[in-house]
């Protein structure tokens, strides 16, 4: 009623949407409280079962015909319209799995009935709208049943989830017109569905545990494996079925039990790699041999000696990445393909897929994928092995070993219920690096004790080629678009054979190289030392570069100690070496320069020296971490109060000042360390 009388269409819309969307979010946060309390109250029953309004409205906006949003003349308008009803079915799809999480077959029952109405209409209701129905059906698989999660805890449950893969066979709805498209929707809802069973490897290791009755575990491999059967017929019957039907036989494969999967591991990979050769249905085809390498590492992970699988994985990642070096897939999309691989087997992603495939490529979009691949994996592996799900085998370094389950989801005893998609590293990858972009707490902490992520994944072994490939990509990136600096001394490095890549993607990956800086001991890298030309970078004059060199300087001034005074005599440096005439530059390095020893400062007042006590290298590594190359920083100050601007003379005395000062504190703090470690900061160069 309150709704002005011009507010008609998309208008009065927008309110209906969001006055919709605040109930079905406060029954949302009920339902949930119910489940954790296990409320069986009659009236909480009632409320949340399939006459209740909560799952009543859900389907019904769902199955809304909503006026085009164009009808709307203000462009503003339309935008909030489409973005309301898109959160409002986001809330429906809420709601539905919350109430599925509770009594799966409440919504099993209702989602079929309103599917039959809309797949079969009645014909004494008229001629339908084949074209409305069929948004309805899109709606109700892709937002509907998007939260509705299988689950294997308790017999009953997998009762559902049997009952809820033989009710929604796709072939079973056929609509009059454009049958197909109702077939592809149901596909890709159930493997949607299906792709966390394959990742969590449920309920197979669910059967293995003897948590589930085994006659009910028997029908639903044998439903697994009817519907796969018709799935192959299905997809081999025309090209039209392969990008939905794809997905969908994959996931079923990697569901069969174990006879039924070896025998069909070979057809589905001769399937997928016939249809990998075709350009159209390419990036479907690498998810799904991805899936089936992840399924296969679930399986065998444990039994099967090291050697064996690395040499089956191979098999099948050599024909990928050489579908990625040919340009065959998007940046996102190689990542994507190492993401579930290096979250379950890091030891084989990182030295085979990173340094021996995408980053061993003359593609720019390779290594850029490949160095944001290595950088999300190292800053993920310390959270992803404080997770619950987490579990590193000991022992079994050789080839006769298994592979470590470092860091994929191993089964607790006595639980079953399906985690989320994906574990921490696999998401950092997708996304190519930290939600925030910034270098996580727990990472400095562990590189500033002077160890490393990769020694939690067993990976430690590959550190030489890590430093030779970062070196050789830094030496020919460097001569592309490391000599921008803005007057500074931006070169080093050998220079680049071959024809140049680039602009734009050449900086991109030096951007990369420069943010793993700090997290791969960059004094150690081979052939060119990126401590010399990093300071060059942090006045460049591309705006990315110079941001990423500034957040690097930063990063090894907290994470790592030893390096400290390199640091700072290499930003001295840099800044002798910038032209008299780039008087912004000067100050800019000279404003660096104070906040590192200031940075510096901070860490030994807030009681950090106790760190230096317990760095792994003993006696040298707190001598590195102590020491204070005082005449050259005090000579560079003394250089500068020759200039010719009044700033950077002001910045000068204070840099010999400070300099002085933070001598003073690390003479202190090197007296409280233990006689063996303590060594005076050293005044000379």
């Amino acid at each position: 009623n309150d709704v002005p009388k011009r507010a008609v269409g998309p208008e009065r819309d927008v309110k209906m949407a969001a006055a919709e969307s605040i109930f079905l979010e406060g029954a949302l946060q009920v339902v949930q409280q119910r489940r954790r309390e296990s409320n069986t109250a009659p009236e909480m029953v009632d409320f949340f079962g399939a006459r209740g309004l909560p799952l009543k409205l859900a389907f019904h906006w769902l199955s809304h015909s909503w006026p085009p949003a164009s009808d709307a003349g203000i462009p503003s308008v339309q935008t909030e319209a489409a973005a309301s009803r898109l959160h409002l079915l986001g809330m429906c799809g809420r709601v539905i799995g919350a109430v599925a999480a509770t009594d799966m077959r409440v919504v099993v029952a209702k989602f079929t009935e309103e599917l039959t109405e809309k797949v079969s209409p009645d014909p004494k209701n008229g001629k339908p709208n084949h074209d409305l129905l069929r948004g309805q059906v899109q709606r109700l698989c892709m937002h509907g049943m998007r939260h509705v999660a299988l689950r294997f805890d308790t017999d009953q449950q997998l009762k559902d989830a049997t009952a809820l893969l033989q009710a929604c066979r796709p072939w079973q709805y056929t609509a009059l017109v454009k049958k197909s498209q109702i077939h592809h929707m149901l596909a890709d809802m159930l493997a949607s569905m299906l792709w966390p069973l394959v990742w969590s490897d449920r309920p197979r290791v669910c059967a293995s545990l003897a948590a589930l009755d085994p006659s009910l575990t028997k029908v639903w491999f044998d439903t697994v494996g009817s519907m796969k059967a018709e799935a192959a017929e299905w997809v081999a019957s025309h090209t039209k079925h392969q990008a939905a039907g794809l997905p969908f036989y994959t996931a079923l494969v990697c569901l069969l039990d174990d006879a039924r999967y070896a025998a069909s591991l070979d057809a589905a990979l001769d399937t997928l790699f016939r249809v990998l050769k075709g350009k159209e249905y390419r990036a479907t085809c690498v998810r799904c041999l991805v899936q089936l390498a992840t399924s296969f590492i679930n399986r065998n992970k444990r039994s099967m000696p090291r050697a064996k699988l690395r040499e089956w994985l191979d098999t099948m990642f050599k024909v990928l990445l050489n579908v990625a070096r040919k340009g065959g897939l998007t940046r996102e999309e190689q990542l994507d393909m190492v993401a579930p691989i290096a979250e379950l087997a890091p030891e084989y992603a990182v030295p085979q897929l990173l340094l021996n495939g995408l980053l061993n490529s003359e593609s720019q979009d390779c290594r850029l994928a490949g160095l944001k691949a290595l950088y999300a994996v190292i800053t993920a592996l310390p959270a992803a092995s404080a997770s619950p799900f987490a579990a590193k085998e000991e022992g079994g370094a050789a080839n006769d070993a298994p592979v470590s389950a470092a860091h994929g989801y191993v089964q607790p005893a006595g639980a079953c219920t399906v985690p989320q998609a994906f574990g921490e590293i696999a998401a950092a990858v997708s996304r190519g690096g930290p939600a925030d972009g910034k270098l996580p707490a727990d990472v400095a902490e562990m590189l500033r004790r002077r160890s490393h992520p990769f020694d939690l994944a067993g990976v430690s072994h590959v550190w030489e080629q890590v430093w030779a490939v970062l070196g050789r990509l830094l030496t020919i990136t460097h001569p592309e678009r490391g000599g921008g600096a803005g007057g500074g001394n931006g070169g080093g490095g050998a220079v680049a054979t071959g024809p140049p890549p680039s602009a734009s993607m050449a900086s991109e990956v030096l951007v990369a190289l420069i943010r793993l800086m700090p997290v791969t001991r960059p004094e150690s890298w081979k052939g060119v030392r990126p401590l010399d030309v990093l300071h060059g970078y942090t006045t460049h004059a591309e705006a990315s570069i110079r941001t990423a060199a500034l957040e690097a300087v930063h990063d090894i001034m907290s994470s790592s100690p030893h390096l400290r005074n390199s640091l700072l005599v290499g930003c001295a440096s840099h800044v002798s070496s910038l032209s008299d005439d780039n008087v912004l530059a000067v100050r800019d390095g000279m404003a660096l320069l104070r906040e590192l020893m200031s940075s510096w400062q901070a860490d030994l007042a807030g009681e950090q020296h106790e760190l230096y006590g317990s760095i792994d290298g003993g006696s040298s590594g707190a001598r590195d971490a102590m020491g204070l190359s005082v005449a050259r920083l005090e000579g560079f100050g003394l250089s500068q109060l020759c200039s010719a601007d009044e700033t950077v003379r002001h910045s000068a005395l204070a840099i010999i000042h400070q300099v002085r000062e933070l001598h003073i504190q690390l003479v202190e703090a090197a007296a409280s360390l233990p006689p063996a470690f303590a060594a005076s900061p050293s005044p000379g160069g």
